[in-house]
């Protein structure tokens, strides 16, 4: 069409280049190119290392099914909304870092986006593309999302690797605010090798695989229990080793999780060193212990009441073998009786949501800062009073105490027993 013509010759204006005709089956690697359709409408366009920063003046090629953008210093998608026929959009090497603009491309089929300045994905965005299948590598993608190289923090590079099931699952498990009461989250971590994704297999009622490989990453998978004639929503976080040690520790943050320390029972395994880790991610979650392969060796045995004594979250210990299936005749009725604690309402505030239930625990520490506001104003007839009296000061231990209650629960700082008045 003359009108799409006129755009061609304004964008050689605009990036001073000519750009040539291409059939659109071959202008992917064709720079400055463009195609057009039997009409005469401009179907795909090539500005690829072009340093452009500016696609306004895209805006009005409606009939764009192919767009090749790689490599310039793009910031700002807007102009891209309007562009609805839009398939294959090809965006590596900008400066990108928001992808709204593009939710409402629904006909993509390949969007290639790697080596950008993406840190967030939206909590919706398995849903934005859902034919559309995922990748991660360093190089130019066909009919797939590639956000290789992108400095993502939420959801970390661990999930992202694992493509949209595990996306959408960390998504679910971070809304705490909504999350129904009925839904659990249970974290299984230990060594590499010591047979966590085996013991996920097992509870979901799958076969033994002698060959299982090593979890990379994270795997999660959700399993349904009833315990007390109620249905209980769990899922099951399968940690890869070392991984737990780098961007996963945020998920350790909820309150409302179940620890599994899967141990190795043919050699002495690192069981503090998991229990730590557990204590300062996990707060005061509780921890089952639970020793595997004990078919290779039977005689393994760990110092339950020293470890129970100085870990008091650790619930207590199973002895299973993946492999001939043994011991879960025990370990299954511990996990759903566990889980179903979890979901439970405590401290008489039934039928709150986790976030209302933060929101009352919370408070008393409200109620502190708005005190230790107060002592900080000189002028205020509070300090005044306070000011140089032994009252004050005991008060204020006082107030400090009440708040280490709550914070131990929350797994918020202490205040130091030195600054309390303890010796």
């Amino acid at each position: 069409m003359a009108h799409d013509m006129e755009i061609i010759r304004k964008i050689e204006k605009l990036t001073g280049g000519k750009l040539k005709p291409r059939p659109l089956e071959g202008i992917w690697g064709i720079e400055n190119g463009y195609a057009l359709d039997k009409t005469g409408q401009v179907q795909g366009v090539n500005l690829d290392n072009r340093e452009i920063k500016d696609i306004s003046f895209l805006r009005s090629l409606s009939g764009l099914t192919h767009l090749y953008l790689s490599s310039n210093q793009i910031t700002d998608l807007m102009p891209l909304m309007a562009l609805s026929n839009l398939t294959e959009l090809y965006l590596s090497n900008n400066q990108i870092a928001d992808l709204t603009p593009l939710r409402e491309l629904k006909h993509l089929t390949t969007l290639d986006v790697h080596k950008n300045l993406i840190r967030e994905l939206s909590p919706d965005f398995t849903s934005l593309w859902p034919g559309m299948a995922m990748e991660w590598k360093d190089d130019l993608s066909f009919y797939s999302l590639n956000l290789y190289g992108n400095p993502l923090e939420k959801p970390p590079l661990e999930i992202i690797k694992q493509g949209k099931t595990a996306i959408k699952a960390y998504f679910d498990s971070l809304k705490e605010d909504t999350l129904p009461l009925n839904e659990v989250k249970v974290l299984l971590v230990g060594d590499g090798a010591a047979g966590k994704t085996s013991l996920v297999n097992r509870l979901l009622g799958l076969d033994f695989n002698i060959g299982e490989p090593q979890t990379h990453g994270i795997n999660i998978k959700p399993w349904t229990v009833k315990q007390d004639g109620k249905t209980i929503k769990a899922h099951l976080w399968d940690f890869g080793g070392q991984e737990i040690m780098h961007a996963t520790h945020q998920f350790f943050l909820s309150k409302r999780s179940l620890y599994l320390l899967v141990l190795d029972g043919r050699k002495d395994e690192k069981t503090e060193y998991w229990l730590k880790h557990i204590e300062s991610f996990g707060g005061h979650s509780p921890v089952l212990v639970v020793i595997n392969k004990t078919d290779a060796n039977p005689g393994f045995e760990l110092n339950r009441k020293f470890l129970q004594d100085k870990y008091p979250n650790l619930k207590s210990f199973y002895r299973v073998s993946c492999k001939n299936n043994e011991g879960f005749d025990t370990l299954v009725p511990a996990l759903e009786k566990e889980l179903a604690e979890l979901a439970k309402v405590e401290d008489g505030l039934d039928g709150l949501t986790m976030k209302a239930k933060e929101k009352e625990l919370a408070k008393p520490l409200n109620k502190l800062g708005r005190l230790l506001e107060k002592m900080g104003d000189k002028d205020s007839k509070f300090s005044k009073i306070l000011e140089g009296t032994k009252k004050g000061v005991e008060l204020a231990q006082k107030v400090g105490r009440t708040y280490n209650k709550f914070a131990q629960w929350l797994a918020l700082p202490q205040v130091p027993d030195i600054i309390l008045g303890k010796k």
